[in-house]
Formats: structure tokens, C-alpha cells, sequence
């Protein structure tokens, strides 16, 4: 008999032996399929592995029989039952053996998918609601294990579903194309392995009694179609969530309402006005989804006001922006339940994230606002106040913030209020609170004087809200003061007129932030999370600021600070989530102290340089521990190293000018040269393990370069001397030729640069100064990446005499040379933006080589190389005297002056010496 239209597919009710007897006892199947069936049958389903499975062939041969059978489906009840069934098996084994399957069988697959869904989208061929319920549940299935595979069949695919959702009705199929897109790029979050594999959860819920369904042949009609639109509209979420987003991109017009592109009747935007709360709660998903990180498309949009008889897609996605918002405008102002109006603002953030609305309807940002705030003054509930402030937060992190300066005013009106505890007769709900907080954050960034001119009540709020007992909410009162701090600083240094005023109250803001009281509630809440929201607020202070804060209060910050990145923690295995909080105390703490190590008032404060590296030391000991071992139950240990290797590499740059102003001023307070060799160990240490973070290596190699130059010999012994440079040295070697990333690479370049420029480096110094040029010759020559190149010639532009190179003078000069020609012929994709910064570094180190020439022969020398390449040269070096700015012109100049010296034999000689003086003159 066949089963009853209440069927509910169960997701994921696995290969029993039941399901598999029961497919067996259908007659007129192959005798192999049988033979399959009974051999996987004796087995019990917890002994049945994929294996076992996957070796029987019990897929492809039910893509076998289903194809049949659904080239000419039969209508009758008892035959479609059974197609059920065997549905219902494959399904099982899909999601048992799926994507680990040949990839004809995937093939094979995706075939009948399509084949069936033809069918289920067929009026006159339907099949019965449980069978298109279980071809829409494979295909369920199929997207989330192999969204790859979807790509090819992807049109067919969604122009059935938009039948079988409901979206298109009046014919029996439709054919999508994809749109025409530019290169965009798109950045979808990796799924978690833990999400569910279906959002169907719906599909055995009923608008509809069981009693009116037994008596209405109507009502279960229409039933078994809300339970088959349902399935489609989950089929299509899954498929927005788990293909690639240009693809599904390309397919806009589908979510989004558009009457230009569209072949279809509606589009998922209508089904927001859908009588049943299901459907439109699948459709807001869906949207959500749809436009969840597609910045880049969206700003595609333009509005044009003249209408023409042709509409371009700028054109059509800015209409089609616009009615999606008037969907969403007319959908708020309905009474509805606070479920969907937080459904309909969750979109309406995603919006406000992605959205360029100055390119959009003039106005249409500004009804957003109102709207938005209206509906909060009219929908007290804390639940939708919380979700209308987290829009006007995603419309502060999106692209259309500077859009906002005509709103801010109002904005500010609204926000503020919601920061503030509420009386003692309402109920209250910190979470309005905290939202609101952030929004007034993003109003900082907006109008900084806003704030300025409104400075007691901002006082007033900063007062309340850190002595509140929600911890919280002194939380995000940290944050908030992050951000106004930022602001505020910006604003003082930026200002063009004198900033006597601001800078005063500037001033008197951090001295009144910094009193005792605030460090004693530190004390008091042990919370690590407001630790590192504190430390984050003192890094915006900024070195003019800091310079004028009373010196106690100075005193008071490095205090603290210093303290916070002495304390190191011991790993326990109480708590990970604990552990992860104090680490990033400890790595906020770091990077404020990285910052105010490059404050001007500290470039000759040898004492504090001895505090800040006896501080850091310790967060990246020499010899790491192993990460089977101790680390691997200390999740924050890697972001403790990158801050501290920051931090690190921060005071090498400041060891390094210090000492070149000493020994200008003649000033003696030198740094602990047993520092010194702590520091450059260290970097050596973590630039050679293959396991060190990248961007604790790019930091590392920083490290090692600045103190390269900073040791000199005389201040350790020769062999220890030698052997520090060595090491050194090829760490960066080693780093230029294989660094993860590009980042590691140009800085290992830029590393070399500190140690090329040292005085005591010649060629005699040790083989390895000959292998560190060797190897910034063959990398500003061969590798593809512009930027290591323009850093690999930066460095050789940086020796200080002609004896650095020695006998690597002219090979270094030709090697330039070719540099420059294979600079211009290279065409490598992305790299065109540093295509004319190589040529013009190439240009300037050719030139400071070139100021190193000492005889008239070496200069006929020279001129017959750059006469092989007479055209490359000419051009090259014309083209780069009007882009090199006049900072930067100095090595051009002292060429010219040098070369001017020789007189010309020869029409090559004259070539080259009328190029420069070409190029100076300019």
C-alpha cells in the first residue's frame, strides 16, 4: 500500500538493514542489485563501514535503475512508492559514501539529480510529495558534500527549484543564465564541519490540523505543496551557503527583485511578503546568505536618474537594491512578531555592511535611519533594540560610514540615551547597553567633534559606565574609549590650525582616565578581557599627547604596561577558555608596548630599551618548546609570540637610530651589548624554526637585520663576532630564498639592507657577505613577485662602499641591468601595480653603484654593458627621472656628478653619460 501523505523524511536515518530488506522485497529488480543488497543485509548497521559500501557498487547501480525509471516515471501510486524507496536508499548512501566516490559516478549522479528534479518540476509528470521530498533531500545532500561538482549544472539546477519553491509558475521549466560579472572577489567564510548539513527543519511542521487535513482534500493539497516549496527553498540555501559565491553570484537576479534580467514570475525577495512565517523566514535566510560578503558586487550598483532604453546591470542592481528596501521598509512598519523583525534587521545589517549607499537612491539611506529608529521608539522590546543598533553598527563597518555625516546628529540622539543604565522602576537589559556602545563607537569615527563639543555627557557616561556592576558593561566602555581615543588623537594631529583647545582637553582627558581609580577597579575585576581592553586604550594615546601628559602619568602608563607583560602565565589545564583571555591580556599588553617604544621622548631612553627587552624576552625563549608537548594546551601562545616579536622588532628599529643620534651627539649610554645578543639569538632562533608563525617570522628577521648593524666589533669578541654574523646572515638568506610569504621575503630584503649599510661590512668580512649578495642578485633578477624584487634592490642600493661588493662590482652592475629588461617583459598577473616601482629602484640602485666607479677603464667598461642595452636603459631610465621624487633623486644626482668627471672616448660612453645628465636635470 502505499505510505500516507503525512511522510516526513528523516535527515541523515543512515543504511539499516531494515531500509535495504524493504527495497529488496520490490519486484522486477536485477538480480546483481538484489545479490548486493542481500550481502550488505548481513551486516548489522554498526558493522557496515563506507568501505564496504563503496566496494559493492550499490550506487551506480541505483543510478542505473532510477535513470530508467525516470525517463518515462509512472503516476501509479504503487510504482512511485517504490521509486520511494529506492530514493530513500540512495539518499542513505550518499550520505555515507558522498564526496569519497569516483568522480563518474558524481557525474552519473548529478545526472539523474537533474533528470528527477525535470520530472518533480513537470505538471503533468509530478511525482507524489514524498518521492520530490526525497529528490530534494539527495540533492540536499549533493550540494553540501560536492558544491564543486554543482558549478557545471548549476542554471538547470536553480531554474527547477524556483518551479518547485513556488518562485515560477505558468510553465513547466525555466532556462537561467548566468550573468556577465567582472572580476570580483569574494571572501566566504569556511564552513564549520560541525554545521548541520540541512536547514530542513521544518518539514514536518503544518499550518493545518490533522483533523481539517483528513477532511479537506484542498487543505492537504495545499500542505503537500508548502512542505515541497519549503524543501526547495532549503535546497536553494544550501546551495547559496555551500557553492562558490561568483557562481551563485552570477544568478543575482534570482534573490534580489529585478524585472530586467529576470525570466522568472517573482524572485526570492517577494517571498518576504509570503502569507506563511516559514517561508518568509527561509527567504530572509536565504538573503542573508546571498549577500553576506558581497561587497565587491554590490558596488557594482550605480543609480542613474534618466531612464533609458537600455539597462545596464549597474543600473538593474541599483533598482533591485532599491525595491529590496522598500520590501524591507513596508515589512517593518507591519506589526509583527519580534522573531521576524529581528530576522528582517539581521538582513538589513547585511545590507548596511555591504551596501554602497551614496551610489544608490538619494535619500534612501536616510529613510533607512528613521525608519529604523521609529520602529525602536514603537518596538520597546530590549531584543529589537539591540538588533536596530547592531544595523547602525553594521552600517558604521561597511563602505557607506562617510554617509552618515548628514545622520550622525540623530544618531547620536538615539544612541546615546541607550548607553546609559535605565531607571530603577524599568526592567533592565544590559544588552541594549552594549550594543549601544558600540554604536557610539562607530559614531567616533564619523564626527570626532561632535563628541568633543558634547564632552561632559560623554564624561558623564565614561564615569557611570566604568563603575557599573556589570562587568560587561565596563567592558565595552573600554572599547568605546578605545575608539574615542583614536579619534580624538587623529583629530589633534591632523588639525591644521593651532589645536590649543583640543589638545588641552585632550590632554586633560587622558590625565583624568589615567587617575588611581581606574587601576583599582583593574585590581578589583580580575576579568583579563578588560586588562586587554585597557591596554588597548593606552596604545591610542600617541606620541604628541603622550610627550604633554604630566610626568607621573607617564610614569603611571610604562608602570603598568611593563608589569602586564612580566607576568607570565602559567599553563594549567583548568580552563582553555581562561588561558585564551590571559594570553590575549598579555599580547594587548605587548603590542602598547611595541607602541610606546617609538615614541620620540624615548628614542635615547637607554633604561626604559633595557626594560622593554628584559620584558619581551621571555614570551620567545630561544629554544621554543615542542609543540607536541606543553604549547599545544596554550591556544594563545601563538598570538603572545607574533605581539612580542612585534614588540621586538620595534625596539631594534629604535636601538639601531639611537645609536646613530649618539654617536652624533656624542651621548654614551650604551645598551647591554649581553642584551644585545639575547635579542639577536632570538630572532635567529624563531626565523630558523620551520615553525614559527609567519608573521612572528616577518617580525624575526626585522630582529636580526637591526642588530646585525647594531653589534659592533669591538664590543664582543672576534670569533663570537663572526660567528653572530654568520648565523645572522643566513638566517636571512634562508629566509629570502624560502619564506612562506611573500611578506617574510621582503622583509628578510629589507633586512639585508641594515646589514649592508654597516660600515664594517666589507667583502673581506667573511663569505658570507659574498653569499648575501649572490643571493639579492639572483632574487632582484629571477623571482616573480615585484615587491621582493623592489626590496632586493633596495638593499644592494644600500652598501655603503664599493668594497661590499669587491669582486662582485660588475657582475652586480650587469645583473641590474638584466633585472631591468626582464622587469619590463615580465608580465605576471597582479604584479602590474609594482611593475614601475621595480624600475624606478632599479634606476636609483644602478645609479648609487654607479657613484662607486673609480677609473676611466671601469667606466668604458660600464658604458659597453648599458650600450648592449641601450633602448631598455634609455627608456627605463627617462621614464623613472619624472616619477622619482625628489627625496628619493639623491643617487641620480651623485652618478651624474661622478660620470661628469670622466671625458667621453666613445659614442657609448657619451650615450650613457647624456642619460644621466639628462636625468639630473629634470
Amino acid at each position: 500500500m502505499p505510505r500516507s501523505r503525512n511522510f516526513d523524511p528523516v535527515v541523515g536515518q543512515g543504511l539499516t538493514s531494515d531500509l535495504m530488506r524493504s527495497t529488496a522485497q520490490i519486484p522486477g529488480l536485477p538480480q546483481t542489485f538484489l545479490a548486493t543488497l542481500e550481502n550488505l543485509g548481513c551486516k548489522s548497521s554498526g558493522q557496515l563501514k563506507p568501505i564496504d559500501v563503496a566496494n559493492s557498487d550499490l550506487v551506480p547501480q541505483l543510478i542505473d535503475i532510477l535513470r530508467v525509471e525516470y525517463e518515462n516515471p509512472s503516476v501509479d501510486h504503487l510504482i512511485a512508492s517504490q521509486r520511494a524507496s529506492k530514493l530513500r536508499l540512495l539518499n542513505a548512501s550518499c550520505s555515507m559514501l558522498l564526496p569519497d566516490i569516483k568522480s563518474k559516478q558524481i557525474s552519473s549522479l548529478l545526472d539523474l539529480l537533474c533528470r528527477m528534479l525535470y520530472v518533480s518540476s513537470c505538471s503533468d509528470k509530478q511525482p507524489r510529495t514524498e518521492e520530490q521530498l526525497n529528490i530534494l533531500q539527495l540533492l540536499i545532500i549533493f550540494v553540501n558534500r560536492c558544491s564543486t561538482s554543482v558549478k557545471e549544472r548549476l542554471g538547470d539546477i536553480l531554474g527547477f527549484l524556483c518551479v518547485l519553491s513556488g518562485l515560477h509558475r505558468g510553465a513547466e521549466q525555466v532556462s537561467l543564465i548566468p550573468t556577465s560579472l567582472p572580476h570580483l572577489h569574494f571572501t566566504t567564510p569556511v564552513q564549520e564541519g560541525s554545521r548541520r548539513e540541512s536547514s530542513c527543519t521544518d518539514t514536518s511542521g503544518s499550518e493545518f490540523s490533522d483533523q481539517d487535513m483528513a477532511g479537506d482534500p484542498v487543505s492537504r493539497r495545499r500542505r503537500d505543496e508548502g512542505l515541497v516549496e519549503r524543501e526547495a527553498l532549503n535546497a536553494l540555501a544550501t546551495i547559496v551557503r555551500k557553492c562558490h559565491k561568483k557562481d551563485v553570484v552570477s544568478f543575482w537576479y534570482i534573490f534580489l527583485p529585478d524585472k530586467s534580467f529576470c525570466p522568472l514570475k517573482s524572485g526570492v525577495a517577494e517571498l518576504l511578503s509570503h502569507s506563511s512565517k516559514k517561508i518568509r523566514m527561509l527567504a530572509v535566510n536565504i538573503l542573508v546568505e546571498f549577500l553576506n560578503h558581497c561587497q565587491q558586487f554590490l558596488a557594482l550598483a550605480q543609480h542613474q536618474e534618466k531612464g533609458s532604453s537600455y539597462t545596464s546591470l549597474s543600473t538593474a542592481l541599483a533598482l533591485s537594491i532599491l525595491d529590496l528596501h522598500k520590501i524591507l521598509l513596508k515589512r517593518v512598519c507591519e506589526p509583527l512578531g519580534n522573531t521576524e523583525y529581528v530576522a528582517l534587521l539581521k538582513l538589513f545589517a547585511i545590507l548596511g555592511e555591504n551596501s554602497k549607499y551614496s551610489r544608490l537612491t538619494p535619500g534612501l539611506l536616510d529613510r533607512l535611519v528613521n525608519s529604523l529608529m521609529l520602529l525602536a521608539e514603537r518596538e520597546r522590546n530590549p531584543v529589537i533594540q539591540v538588533a536596530v543598533l547592531s544595523v547602525f553598527v553594521s552600517l558604521g563597518h561597511g563602505p557607506s560610514i562617510s554617509d552618515l555625516d548628514d545622520l550622525v546628529t540623530d544618531l547620536y540622539s538615539f544612541v546615546l540615551p541607550r548607553c546609559l543604565p535605565v531607571p530603577q522602576n524599568q526592567v533592565a537589559d544590559n544588552n541594549v547597553r552594549y550594543m549601544a556602545l558600540q554604536a557610539l563607537s562607530v559614531l567616533t569615527q564619523i564626527d570626532i567633534q561632535l563628541f568633543v563639543r558634547n564632552a561632559p555627557h560623554i564624561k558623564n557616561l565614561i564615569d557611570t559606565s566604568l563603575l557599573d556592576n556589570d562587568v560587561s558593561v565596563v567592558l565595552h566602555t573600554f572599547r568605546f574609549i578605545k575608539s574615542f581615543a583614536k579619534y580624538l588623537t587623529e583629530a589633534v594631529t591632523q588639525s591644521a590650525e593651532p589645536p590649543t583647545r583640543l589638545l588641552n582637553l585632550t590632554i586633560a582627558f587622558w590625565t583624568d582616565f589615567l587617575k588611581p581609580g581606574n587601576f583599582e577597579l583593574l585590581e578589583k575585576l580580575t576579568n583579563a578581557n578588560i586588562r586587554s581592553a585597557f591596554s588597548d586604550c593606552l596604545a591610542e594615546i600617541g606620541p604628541t599627547v603622550f610627550s604633554q601628559l604630566p610626568e607621573h602619568k607617564r610614569i603611571v602608563c610604562i608602570t603598568y604596561v611593563l608589569g602586564q607583560c612580566k607576568n607570565l602565565i602559567e599553563i594549567t589545564e583548568s580552563n582553555a577558555d581562561l588561558l585564551l583571555q590571559d594570553r590575549a591580556a598579555l599580547s594587548s599588553s605587548l603590542r602598547t608596548l611595541g607602541i610606546f617604544i617609538t615614541f620620540p621622548c624615548y628614542l635615547t631612553d637607554t633604561a626604559f630599551h633595557i626594560d622593554v627587552a628584559e620584558a619581551v624576552l621571555p614570551h620567545l625563549p630561544i629554544k621554543p618548546k615542542d609543540k607536541k608537548g606543553k604549547n599545544k594546551n596554550d591556544p594563545g601562545n601563538k598570538t603572545v609570540r607574533v605581539s612580542a616579536s612585534w614588540t621586538l622588532a620595534n625596539l631594534t628599529d629604535i636601538l639601531v637610530q639611537a645609536k646613530q643620534k649618539m654617536e652624533m651627539t656624542g651621548e654614551l649610554d650604551e645598551f647591554p651589548v649581553s642584551l644585545a645578543r639575547s635579542i639577536l639569538l632570538c630572532g635567529i632562533s624563531c626565523a630558523s624554526d620551520p615553525n614559527t608563525a609567519v608573521n612572528t617570522k616577518s617580525n624575526a628577521v626585522r630582529c636580526i637585520g637591526n642588530m646585525l648593524n647594531f653589534i659592533l666589533p669591538g664590543s664582543i669578541s672576534e670569533s663570537e663576532y663572526q660567528a653572530l654574523m654568520d648565523s645572522g646572515t643566513r638566517a636571512i638568506i634562508s629566509n629570502i630564498r624560502g619564506g612562506k610569504i611573500m611578506k617574510i621575503r621582503w622583509n628578510a630584503c629589507y633586512a639585508s639592507a641594515n646589514l649592508l649599510k654597516k660600515r664594517e661590512v666589507t667583502e673581506q668580512s667573511g663569505a658570507w657577505v659574498r653569499d648575501l649578495v649572490t643571493c639579492l642578485l639572483d632574487t632582484v633578477r629571477n623571482f616573480q613577485n615585484f615587491k621582493v624584487r623592489i626590496n632586493a634592490a633596495v638593499s644592494l642600493g644600500c652598501v655603503w662602499s664599493r668594497s661590499v661588493l669587491g669582486s662582485l662590482y660588475f657582475p652586480a652592475l650587469e645583473n641590474l641591468l638584466a633585472s631591468l629588461e626582464s622587469s619590463q617583459n615580465l608580465e605576471v598577473f597582479g604584479e602590474w601595480q609594482h611593475q614601475a616601482n621595480l624600475v624606478d629602484q632599479l634606476c636609483l640602485t644602478i645609479c648609487h653603484l654607479l657613484s662607486f666607479l673609480e677609473t676611466h677603464q671601469e667606466f668604458s667598461k660600464i658604458a659597453r654593458i648599458v650600450g648592449e642595452n641601450r633602448d631598455i636603459v634609455e627608456t627605463s631610465f627617462s621614464s623613472s627621472a619624472d616619477r622619482i621624487s625628489p627625496e628619493k633623486f639623491g643617487p641620480v644626482l651623485q652618478a651624474n656628478t661622478r660620470l661628469a668627471e670622466f671625458e667621453p672616448r666613445n659614442e657609448e660612453e657619451e650615450l650613457l653619460k647624456s642619460l644621466l645628465r639628462t636625468c639630473a636635470e629634470k
